[in-house]
């Protein structure tokens, strides 16, 4: 597990949700099926970025694509 959380540290860079509530898309799209609704406060890792958008990986590993101005990175 600590190994893990390592990788995790190391490759993804770590942000939190500063929105009320967001939806997680399937796709870099507002018209995209939605996955998942977090909430203000919700650890997500960000993986890439394209646009207004960020794919970000869940604890769970659902990976989906955020608004980028919804969330905030950790600074390392």
């Amino acid at each position: 597990m600590l190994l893990v959380r390592y990788i995790y540290q190391v490759y993804y860079n770590p942000a939190i949700v500063f929105a009320e509530s967001t939806t997680l898309k399937a796709e870099p799209k507002n018209s995209s099926e939605d996955v998942v609704t977090l909430h203000e406060g919700t650890k997500v890792f960000v993986l890439e970025e394209l646009g207004n958008w960020k794919q970000v990986e869940l604890t769970d590993k659902t990976k989906a694509w955020i608004d980028k101005e919804a969330i905030k990175e950790v600074k390392k």
